[in-house]
């Protein structure tokens, strides 16, 4: 965007640099409206003094938080939760609910306790994963107290670190390596394993099957299936054989083939099943649980010395500049740096019509794929829960995680408890 201007109560102008594809889906998602009358003030004091502090320190973040929605905040503790009650006003009208308490749970055993105790109702996505929210939705299968939507969510793939200062095995920047790992995962395995028994969700493509630009795509991640046997003569071409113990060494200097896994704290059954595949394969493997002060250190996270799990966008990261101090540490995490990358993405983002969009993201597919810049496993399994009694996310099909147009809440001003 290079200008914007409301010229009456009833009319938004956006005025672009250059074409941009999204431009007519700016849903909420993407262009989350902001309250000039609160935040106006402290913007003009970032604008004189460059001061990002300014802004984000502003208690309308946290505990004067106010919107459009159908709930409005009472009450903020970010140790605790927060509380909602209905908002009159609300334009679609007052919803049926009055009040919403949010809890924040320790873990996930935690909140399964609180769910099956009655003392919750409803579970957002991401806060029950595969190893709780399966076995609950196998459970109230039978029992009928309650039901557990499993959706398909972000792709989660696992990407290396790129810096030479911080990878721990400098063969790892050779894109073949890192093909070699990829075909040492069987994907199908992991998402049934790992995934909650949703085998159907394994990647072959690097886009979700939904997505109007899939066909560019489409199983292009097949030719990369489990074969160890290719993985070992992978990377016996780049010097790796494996010694009398089965260990993998470097013909240049006889060192073992080392690397390591870092997670966040609910992904440790992830962690262990890919190191498992790459040990067996001769690796030496570290695994590593990213704790929760480390989980909000940007700058710790970006130094991960092999690889680092994630469900973020594969394009958002290839245009980003890398994350470092100057930045705030708020850029790519691996440190990925390459111009091609960028104009790539940049093509993509100009490209108007479908034909230019299948065709800039069928080259995006490409480098990404020859470049190996990352590992793509399975859809993560989003779990959304409801309480026997509560009516709610009885539309979820037309909500999305991550999406422009509405997440799986957008219509909660209709929830009620039966």
């Amino acid at each position: 965007m290079s200008s914007a201007e409301a010229p009456d109560d009833a009319t938004f102008i956006v005025h672009y640099k250059q074409p941009y594809y999204p431009a007519t889906a700016l849903g909420p998602g993407a262009f989350w409206p902001l309250p000039r009358h609160i935040l106006n003030d402290v913007y003009q004091q970032y604008v004189t003094t460059k001061n990002l502090d300014t802004v984000l320190q502003h208690p309308y973040w946290t505990s004067s938080y106010v919107h459009l929605g159908p709930f409005r905040m009472t009450s903020f503790d970010p140790g605790q939760g927060f509380s909602f009650e209905a908002n009159d006003r609300y334009f679609l009208g007052r919803p049926k609910i009055d009040t919403i308490h949010v809890r924040i749970a320790g873990d996930q055993n935690t909140l399964l306790a609180s769910v099956l105790a009655g003392a919750v109702d409803v579970v957002p996505e991401l806060a029950l994963r595969e190893a709780t929210g399966i076995p609950l939705r196998d459970t109230w299968r039978t029992s009928g107290d309650g039901t557990v939507h499993v959706l398909a969510g972000p792709l989660r793939r696992a990407r290396p670190q790129f810096r030479p200062a911080f990878q721990m095995e400098p063969t790892m920047l050779d894109p073949r390596v890192r093909t070699a790992l990829y075909v040492a995962l069987d994907r199908e395995e992991l998402a049934d394993a790992v995934g909650g028994g949703n085998r159907h969700l394994t990647a072959w493509a690097m886009l979700p099957a939904g997505d109007s630009n899939f066909e560019a795509v489409r199983d292009s991640l097949r030719q990369f299936s489990y074969s160890p046997d290719r993985a070992r003569a992978i990377l016996r071409d780049v010097g790796w054989t494996p010694g009398s113990d089965n260990m993998l060494r470097h013909s240049s200097d006889g060192r073992q083939f080392r690397t390591a896994i870092w997670g966040s704290p609910d992904a440790d059954r992830e962690i262990t099943a890919y190191a498992a595949y790459w040990r067996a394969i001769g690796s030496e493997v570290e695994e590593y649980t990213i704790g929760a002060a480390q989980a909000r250190d940007a700058a710790a996270r970006a130094q991960f010395p092999g690889w680092d799990l994630t469900a973020g966008e594969i394009i958002d990261e290839m245009k980003q500049a890398p994350a470092g101090p100057e930045n705030r540490w708020t850029g790519n995490r691996t440190g990925y740096d390459n111009p091609a990358a960028r104009t790539l993405v940049e093509a993509f983002e100009r490209s108007i019509t479908p034909a230019d969009q299948l065709r800039n993201i069928r080259a995006i597919n490409d480098f990404v794929i020859s470049e190996m810049l990352t590992l793509f496993m399975f859809n993560n399994p989003t779990i959304v829960v409801a309480r026997k009694g509560v009516k709610a996310f009885g539309d979820i099909a037309g909500g999305e995680n991550y999406g422009l147009y509405g997440s799986y809440y957008r219509n909660a001003y209709l929830w009620d408890m039966q």
